[in-house]
């Protein structure tokens, strides 16, 4: 009889114990707040803490995915509704599966809470995708990104700089941040390579965006700086979101 993956076990299940944290987005060179990036860790007593890089390949075949980044982003612009005092500084981007994007189920969901949220203003959150979207059905995962962004998202591509990753659909979508693989950063030990990256994020800038490097560790700093980059995201583990914001629903 086959085991069944503990993740995936825990997937299944209809009530998924979830926290929402927070990685700060600073910019190169000065350090200045950019925004957020948010992230869900599962808390399960069958499994402990799983962060996103121990269940997100599971996830991704099952519809939790989709019910994980759904209470994400309501968090989120709940969040951003309640901040009365603007504390908040900067986009928060939130993490969205493509398979979302099929049958307008994403757009029926931001249309809902900006309804329900009123002051969450859309151009403080960036929808983010990883490269999966470039693969199916393009032209019309490309028209409800479209779509979404005429509401005032910002649009974040991830997994950008992989060895597959499909540049030349990348500058079809109406983009605004593109988040460097973490592979980029690993790979900046030698003048060939920074010069390899440097290319690729000439070529991103060019399409206007902002560049944002991933898992940038502190002797890679002059290096992320050289190749043009706009920011980078912290690889501290940083927390629940400070400052916390009671809400009417928790």
């Amino acid at each position: 009889m086959a085991k069944t993956n503990p993740v995936e076990q825990l997937l299944d299940n209809k009530i998924v114990p979830v926290e929402i944290f927070y990685k700060k987005v600073l910019g190169i060179p000065d350090e200045d707040l950019l925004g957020y990036r948010t992230y869900l860790n599962v808390n399960s007593m069958d499994t402990g803490v799983l962060s996103p890089e121990d269940y997100r390949f599971v996830a991704r075949r099952t519809v939790q995915c989709e019910q994980l980044a759904d209470k994400n982003i309501t968090k989120v612009m709940r969040t951003i509704h309640n901040d009365e005092k603007n504390l908040i500084r900067g986009i928060i981007s939130v993490q969205i599966p493509g398979r979302m994007l099929k049958d307008g189920k994403l757009m029926e969901i931001v249309t809902s809470l900006l309804r329900r949220y009123p002051r969450a203003s859309a151009n403080r959150i960036c929808l983010e995708f990883d490269s999966e979207i470039f693969f199916s059905d393009f032209d019309f995962i490309k028209s409800e990104i479209e779509k979404i962004k005429a509401l005032g998202f910002k649009i974040g591509i991830n997994e950008v700089g992989t060895e597959y990753f499909p540049l030349m659909k990348l500058q079809q979508m109406p983009v605004d941040v593109v988040f460097l693989d973490e592979q980029v950063n690993k790979n900046l030990n030698t003048e060939q390579e920074e010069k390899t990256a440097g290319s690729l994020v000439a070529f991103l800038l060019r399409l206007n965006v902002q560049v944002i490097l991933m898992g940038l560790t502190q002797d890679k700093m002059r290096s992320a700086e050289r190749l043009g980059c706009t920011g980078f995201c912290h690889i501290d583990y940083d927390g629940i979101f400070p400052p916390r914001i009671v809400t009417e629903e928790g």
